[in-house]
Parts: structure tokens; sequence; C-alpha cells
């Protein structure tokens, strides 16, 4: 009897921790990403499941990640980086060129005005 009573609650509890779950955190990390605006140099790119870029701003280091494509394709290490504030966009300049690009990838279509 225990046994049958156990096998209803833990996918009951299971269901109930889903749906208690706060929303996607990484949602809140593309707002917060999107909001912000600075200017930097990328200074360093790494590979670890994704590409990973370090840009020196002013006073805060970034730590960049789930870039878009149009962003992976033209940053390279030296360039210059503008992110403009509350806009999914930044320019990358380098010696040839400056580029205006989307800056994070955003698969949900979220924006910062939602």
């Amino acid at each position: 009897m225990r046994a049958e009573k156990i096998k209803y609650i833990v996918p009951l509890l299971f269901l109930l921790f889903i749906l208690l779950i706060p929303g996607d955190p990484n949602k809140k990390g593309i707002v917060r990403d999107i909001k912000s605006g600075y200017e930097g140099k990328l200074i360093d790119s790494l590979y670890h499941h994704g590409s990973i870029y370090i840009v020196q701003a002013k006073d805060t280091m970034y730590r960049l990640y789930l870039m878009d494509d149009s962003f992976t394709n033209h940053a390279r290490v030296g360039d210059s980086i503008i992110k403009f504030k509350n806009k999914n966009e930044c320019l990358i300049i380098n010696q040839d060129k400056r580029i205006r690009v989307k800056y994070t990838f955003n698969p949900s279509g979220y924006i910062a005005n939602d």
C-alpha cells in the first residue's frame, strides 16, 4: 500500500517542482546584457563548449558567451567593441572596418522592453 502511494506522490512532487521554478535564468541574463552599454577592447577568445570572449572596458571586464553568429564571424582579439545600451547590437571596430552586428544569441526573440 505504501509503495503505491509513493508511486503517485513522487511524480506529483516533481510536477509541482517544475511549475514552481522561476523564469528562465538565461532570459534574465539576456535582458541584462541587452540593457547594458559599454565600450571596450576584445582581449581574449576561448572555446569551451562554445566561444567565450573577454572584453576589457573602462572599469569592468566582461565575459561574453552565447554570442550571435554575426558577432562570432567578425570579432577578433584586438578589435574594439561598442555595445549599444538597450539594443541587441554592437559595433565591432578593427583596422579595416566598422561592422554593426547582433550582440547576443537570442533564440526566443526576447527583447529588453518586454
